[in-house]
């Protein structure tokens, strides 16, 4: 019976890994998140979005320079005779008209370099947004990982159950052949065996679920067939200060340094609204080469080109307080962008202290679940000896078997709760 045992305990389940893990792919936790931010979908639009700002950056940076325009246009016009006294204008059939533009800024009121600090800004801000969502990827596949471990511990810890509870019942039926034993009590271990079967197909179900969960964010087929290592480490590590742990998260957390750049784009918001004050100066030269060259009245049916230089500027004498109201409406976004970073700081403070504090109880459960798992597989011991020996019920050995389970159950949770809470402190003081 003993090997047996044995056979279904440690041999049979690793015959069964053996054949199932063929052709799967065996991933660590690193292995997981280096694929998630390789293919996950959220991910790749966050970096869309950066490339997006980084265009619209060289986009703005280029109104500063010079520009240079080529328009064309052919005209067929109605046949005429012009006539003053002795001198006729001859009728030109065919007009062509070639036109290159030069133009450069030389003032704007310092709109340009304003909306141009605002995009560097933008394209700042963007990049702690990815690195934002990075931090959120890296949190939802350590805790999906996770969570695919204890669903993985808890129907190995389910099938040794199983096993203990299959001994028990042959030791029981044999006992109620020699009439040590009673109806009841063999009804109740199969009741409890019922009970571990139900449960084992739950659990088993859990592993397919939190696998699917975890393929697809780290961008995988829903169905592939992965497989993660079945062992932690359980010793805890030392805790930093509360203290500590909030400074460092005001310095790393990348949306406190995406509202920082927020607010200088704001505040180069307000002195792009200002440059309605200004005038607005450009230089513009023009080549023309048509056939007639209106700028040339004696060769009307040549192709001649001709030039010119110039200034030009505009300012608003009168607009109704348009400026003003511009510039109001910049100065109220950057009151409500610093307003913003001083709720997203508060925010950080808060997820940072919760984080910890779960963190500090999830260490305590790891060791009283320690405790209790090696009290649990004590009390088994003793009490399947003394069953065997017909010292005690046939009850108090299954309560001893709930027990372990419960034992071993609570063990593995609070491991995976201790993973998860590491994880999210990692994550709630940016690193």
């Amino acid at each position: 019976m003993k090997l047996e045992k044995l056979f279904r305990i440690f041999i049979l389940p690793l015959i069964l890994y053996s054949g199932y893990s063929r052709g799967a792919q065996v991933l660590t936790i690193d292995d997981c998140i280096k694929l998630g931010l390789e293919q996950n979908k959220t991910l790749m639009i966050s970096k869309s979005k950066v490339n997006a700002a980084d265009e619209k950056l060289s986009e703005v940076n280029a109104s500063m320079l010079p520009s240079l325009k080529l328009t064309g246009s052919y005209t067929r016009p109605s046949e005429v005779i012009n006539k003053a006294g002795n001198f006729t204008i001859p009728f030109i059939p065919d007009n062509y008209m070639l036109k290159f533009t030069l133009q450069q800024p030389l003032f704007t009121g310092f709109r340009l370099n304003s909306n141009s600090d605002i995009m560097e800004n933008n394209v700042s801000a963007s990049k702690e947004d990815f690195r934002k969502d990075e931090a959120q990827l890296v949190l939802d596949i350590k805790s999906a990982y996770w969570s695919h471990f204890n669903a993985l511990q808890l129907v190995k810890t389910v099938n040794e159950n199983i096993a203990q509870v299959e001994g028990h019942l042959k030791d029981v039926e044999n006992f109620y052949k020699v009439n040590m034993a009673t109806d009841n009590d063999v009804l109740k271990v199969k009741v409890q065996l019922s009970n571990l079967k139900l449960m084992k197909v739950d659990a088993e179900n859990s592993v397919d679920i939190t696998r699917m969960a975890l393929n697809n964010l780290i961008g995988l087929q829903t169905m592939a067939n992965t497989i993660i290592p079945e062992t932690a480490e359980e010793v805890p590590t030392d805790l930093p200060t509360l203290d500590n742990l909030i400074t460092k998260a005001y310095e790393f957390r990348p949306e406190i340094k995406g509202m920082g750049y927020r607010i200088k784009s704001s505040e180069s918001g307000v002195k792009m609204a200002n440059a309605g004050w200004y005038p607005q100066v450009n230089f513009a030269a023009n080549y023309n080469y048509a056939k007639p060259n209106p700028r040339m009245f004696f060769s009307p049916g040549e192709f001649k080109g001709t030039w010119d230089l110039g200034l030009n500027f505009t300012f608003d004498i009168w607009n109704w307080m348009t400026t003003s109201h511009q510039v109001e409406q910049a100065k109220a976004s950057l009151e409500q962008a610093r307003y913003s970073a001083e709720l997203i700081r508060d925010a950080v403070n808060l997820e940072v202290s919760q984080s910890y504090l779960t963190l500090v109880k999830a260490k305590e459960k790891i060791q009283y679940a320690k405790e209790n798992q090696s009290q649990a597989k004590e009390n088994y011991r003793v009490t399947n000896e003394k069953f065997k020996a017909g010292m005690v019920l046939n009850s108090e050995l299954v309560d001893a078997e709930s027990s372990l389970l419960i034992a071993n159950i609570n063990y593995i949770s609070a491991i995976v709760e201790y993973k998860i809470a590491i994880a999210k402190l990692e994550k709630a003081t940016g690193q």
